[in-house]
């Protein structure tokens, strides 16, 4: 039998040193300080997100302090679903759909609100594409609640009261469309809870708020954030405050 061979037909072993030279290409991109920190407290798809996680890098980057390479798990977890969001954007051409138009609206203080749209239909209604690993139902009764965020968001740029979202189910692969009517009262919530995130990012890093009055995003944010050490320290220095003060 073949089965009974297969130990006298090869020899299997890992080369780690090339394991670690593939992860280190993909941790670089993990190195978000440098890289986006001057959309801190700007971009939606952000701004609906953990708002330590906006204004962390943006101080790192103030200070110039190194930021660690994120780990093997992190950086190809973000990486695959980028490349998969990449592949699939490009594929999508037989609806005749424009691809990632930058779309923004001021705020009080006249900075901008941005939004990097994946798709655009002809008549100027936003398409957001996920590839998730969610189960998501046909039905879209357990759409995540920061897709529907980030939709909304793009409307509200776009001033358009319709948007869509692409689903594409990873485990149990499928393609699922939903349509999205926003009303008004909606759309308004929205472009106050963005301004208003925006203000409160912007407060801390001009150093006129402390970082631990930020809130923190939700556990599955936790789970696969850029930054764990720094927000325990956070809320450690938070925590210990008067013990901290008394050293002093």
């Amino acid at each position: 039998m073949i089965t009974d061979l297969i130990g006298l037909a090869w020899n299997v072993e890992r080369i780690k040193d090339i394991e670690y030279k593939l992860v280190e290409d993909v941790q670089v991109e993990g190195k978000l300080a440098q890289r986006d920190f001057e959309y801190s407290g700007k971009r939606v798809s952000n701004l609906i997100m953990c708002m330590r996680k906006l204004a962390i890098p943006a101080l790192l980057f103030q200070r110039n302090e190194p930021v660690d390479f994120i780990s093997e798990e992190t950086a190809l977890y973000f990486s695959m679903g980028h490349a998969l969001h990449e592949y699939y954007l490009d594929k999508f051409r037989s609806l005749g759909l424009i691809r990632e138009q930058v779309f923004s609206r001021s705020t009080n203080n006249e900075d901008e609100i941005i939004g990097h749209v994946d798709l655009l239909t002809y008549d100027n209604k936003p398409m957001e594409f996920k590839p998730t690993r969610k189960a998501i139902t046909e039905d879209g009764r357990n759409i995540p609640t920061h897709y529907i965020m980030q939709l909304g968001s793009y409307c509200w740029l776009v001033l358009s009261y319709v948007g869509y979202l692409i689903v594409l189910r990873i485990i149990n692969p499928k393609f699922l469309v939903f349509k999205f009517t926003f009303t008004e009262n909606f759309l308004d919530f929205v472009g106050y809870y963005l301004r208003y995130r925006h203000s409160m990012v912007k407060q801390v890093i001009d150093g006129k708020m402390d970082i631990s009055e930020l809130p923190r995003g939700s556990s599955w944010e936790c789970k696969k954030c850029l930054y764990p050490d720094y927000c325990k320290m956070i809320d450690f220095v938070q925590q210990n405050k008067s013990l901290l003060q008394k050293r002093e």
